[in-house]
């Protein structure tokens, strides 16, 4: 996990825009791009808001600008399939508290992008009953278990550029498996052993696996495109 003291970030001033994400394989669709590794300094904070927290800590005092979290999410709402793509709206906790995103300011930059709310749940939402009720209280879009901290965090230091861009990795109506809970590593690495441990005990979440990896794939391909979009430079017509 690439940690800011670890990295030149701490105290230092980035001209390149930061794109923060959770888990380790997500980091690596962002670096599989050329134009992304190249414009974009993508770093790996870990699961969960304290791991998010944690990263962002080290970043205070430091001169940058554009800073976006990216990844996939959980679909709230049943018309979203996995591989769609959603800019954040607004992103608010599963305690209430709500943030506007700042990012992209440009209008133009804004316009056409498919925009919704995203909450932030500080627990798994597993059961399709219980994303239906997070949807029907909050009107979010898309869940998340990170987005908030960067949120809470730019508004405390006062940060002028940030937003979230996801993917949907699962719908509505998955069920997610039990014990999905401890299958990263607070580095953001995947667990094998665990999966393969909790998979052995409920050998027909087997298949919903399977379906999940293919929606991870699928949504973060859309969003390097998103990303590559929003923060590159346009390249050059051959």
């Amino acid at each position: 996990m690439n940690r800011a003291g670890q990295t030149g970030l701490s105290g230092g001033r980035l001209s390149r825009p930061i794109v923060l994400c959770a888990l380790e394989y997500e980091a690596e669709h962002l670096h599989a791009s050329a134009r992304l590794e190249r414009e974009v300094s993508i770093h790996c904070t870990g699961p969960g808001v304290e791991a998010v927290l944690d990263f962002l800590l080290e970043l205070d005092g430091s001169d940058f600008g554009i800073i976006v979290f990216a990844g996939v999410a959980g679909a709230l709402m049943p018309r979203l399939r996995a591989g769609e793509v959603r800019v954040a709206r607004r992103v608010m906790s599963d305690d209430g508290e709500k943030w506007t995103a700042s990012w992209p300011r440009d209008e133009s930059a804004a316009r056409g992008l498919s925009m919704c709310d995203m909450l932030t749940s500080r627990r798994i939402l597993r059961l399709p009953e219980e994303r239906r009720s997070a949807h029907e209280t909050t009107g979010a879009a898309l869940v998340d278990t990170e987005s908030a901290a960067l949120a809470a965090w730019a508004t405390r230091t006062n940060h002028k550029s940030w937003g979230v861009v996801r993917g949907v990795s699962d719908d509505v109506q998955t069920i997610l498996p039990d014990g999905i809970d401890h299958w990263i590593g607070r580095n953001g690495r995947v667990r094998p052993w665990r999966i393969g441990y909790d998979l052995l005990r409920q050998p027909r979440s087997i298949a919903t696996v399977r379906r999940m990896g293919e929606g991870s794939k699928l949504a973060m391909r859309g969003v390097v495109e998103m990303l590559e979009n929003l923060l590159c430079e346009q390249e050059a017509p051959a």
